[in-house]
């Protein structure tokens, strides 16, 4: 397991300031990191605010150390606050994220900012989850409003 007095921090992109890294540290190695921000999509309800989530990774040479879970957990600890309601993601190892309490849905997904095809699915992976899984998660086709992530 990874230690727990090792550090972790949440930094604020220069480039954009609403899009936030979790990075892992051991010593002066970065081994575990995770990417939000916040991003509104539509629903059949109307808007609705969402954390984007991606980006989540594991020095694999420290996998099964309990890093990933640590760094996810501490991204989760960020739902519920203004504009970031529910996270949604795509991943293809659902099991992990269920365990910390993710759900997996089954709406359909576009993008109408797609110039080529705004029908089409913006993802690439298999599976679509929202954080937490009580969340009041809509029905219906889910338009993105912008490129997977």
């Amino acid at each position: 397991e990874w230690p727990q007095e090792r550090i972790l921090k949440t930094i604020q992109a220069m480039s954009d300031p609403q899009k936030y890294r979790i990075l892992a540290w051991q010593g002066q190695r970065l081994v575990g990191h995770a990417a939000f921000l916040p991003h509104v999509i539509a629903t059949n309800r109307g808007s609705l605010p969402i954390m984007q989530f991606a980006g989540v990774c594991v020095c694999s040479k420290l996998r099964g150390r309990r890093i990933g879970r640590k760094v996810v957990e501490w991204v989760f600890e960020k739902v519920g606050q203004p504009g970031l309601e529910v996270a949604l993601f795509q991943t293809g190892v659902p099991g992990f994220y269920e365990k910390l309490g993710a759900q997996c849905v089954s709406n359909r997904f576009v993008n109408s900012t797609n110039s080529e095809d705004p029908e089409a699915n913006p993802w690439w992976d298999e599976h679509i989850m929202i954080y937490p899984s009580t969340c009041d998660w809509p029905d219906g086709t889910i338009n993105l409003l912008g490129p997977g992530y």
